[in-house]
């Protein structure tokens, strides 16, 4: 086996009601509660320089950000216009200078050193390392956009799917497709079949990565067949990772490219019952298309079934951390009103290469990782 060197930089995560931030590695020492951070909603580092951008409740039911610097002895809020009463999507451009946070219906691009603040016309779900390309997903839609100019662009729309099926007749490995490429035509002309699934935007800006079903349905479960496409920002055109063949189960909502390009990071669920809905975690070398599936259900042990709070890359793209709780489907039939608990959850740092566990932190969720 081989050697894995210790993880580096810092962690951030939720435990209890409050935001921490410790050193990835275990000999780190203690973790560091961050200031004005009772009953936290969300916790992200900047990738770069270790800066926490957190939001915790205020009266009201409103949530307030705060963001604070190693040491993490003081917390500045957010501007007045961030306050929100429901928790905003927050992506961090790679190189740390731009923050953008979505919310149901306000979006921003917020620069922590210089403090500006700028509205944007579009959520974000993934952005460039230098934050000058994001894109975003919408009901029917994958797109693109660029913060400096307001501009959006359209990469793929379910009103318009030739592209995408032109892309399939063109794969280099058609063998590997056989369960979504005999599409009913009859299911993909209605856009109610279709699932499209979180954008992951390449870190220099010219690549998005999507998974789709291609119209092909899905049961009341919404389990279905997917696979994942990629989409050339600059010209549009559509290709389909054959290689890396089809998934069974919900499309991924949670999807991520290392920072170095070179992995894809994305998490699917498949529903089996009400209290029975295993999360399954893989990393995929875009080069070789080859997957390995790094967090899964483990039904030879008791605890049968799995969720997850939050995933994240580390900063070099050697491992991957990603809240887990395993649980006793029996059990929680038996019961019929469980509720997971925060604390009964495990943050788990994985060799991104083999799957291999290297820390645990209980009690731990939301990761998220800094140089």
């Amino acid at each position: 086996m081989r050697k894995v060197p210790t993880p580096t930089g810092r962690i951030a995560y939720l435990k209890g009601n409050a935001a921490f931030v410790a050193e990835a590695g275990a000999a780190g020492g203690a973790p560091r509660r961050l200031p004005q951070s009772d009953v936290a909603a969300g916790v992200f580092l900047s990738p770069v320089d270790g800066a926490a951008l957190y939001f915790a409740a205020r009266a009201a039911g409103n949530l307030r950000g705060f963001i604070s610097r190693p040491p993490y002895r003081e917390a500045r809020p957010l501007p007045t216009g961030l306050v929100t009463q429901l928790m905003p999507s927050v992506v961090w451009s790679g190189n740390g200078k731009t923050v953008f946070l979505t919310g149901e219906k306000d979006h921003a691009a917020f620069e922590p050193t210089t403090g500006r603040l700028q509205r944007l016309r579009f959520p974000v779900h993934s952005a460039s390392q230098d934050g000058r390309v994001v894109a975003f997903v919408t009901e029917k839609e994958i797109k693109v956009g660029w913060p400096g100019t307001g501009q959006e662009r359209t990469l793929f729309s379910v009103g318009r799917p030739q592209p995408l099926f032109a892309a399939l007749k063109n794969a280099r490995r058609p063998d590997k497709l056989s369960d979504v490429t005999n599409t009913d035509p009859e299911l993909w002309r209605s856009s109610r079949n279709w699932q499209i699934g979180a954008p992951a935007l390449s870190p220099d800006g010219a690549t998005v990565f999507f998974a789709t079903n291609l119209g092909g349905g899905m049961g009341a479960s919404a389990n279905t067949s997917f696979c994942f496409f990629a989409a050339n920002v600059k010209t549009g055109s559509l290709s389909v990772l054959s290689r890396l063949g089809v998934f069974f189960g919900r499309v991924p909502v949670e999807c991520q490219v290392s920072p170095d390009g070179k992995r894809l990071l994305f998490l699917l669920s498949q529903h089996s019952s009400a209290v029975e809905n295993p999360v399954f975690a893989h990393v995929a070398d875009l080069l070789t298309q080859q997957s390995r599936e790094i967090l899964r259900a483990e039904p030879e042990r008791k605890r049968q079934a799995n969720l997850t709070d939050g995933a994240a890359w580390s900063p070099e793209g050697r491992y991957v951390a990603v809240s887990n709780l395993y649980y006793d489907v029996a059990t929680v039939l038996r019961t019929e009103n469980w509720e997971p608990r925060d604390d009964d959850f495990t943050l788990l740092i994985k060799d991104a290469a083999t799957g291999r566990t290297v820390r645990r932190i209980p009690g731990a969720r939301q990761p998220s990782w800094s140089e």
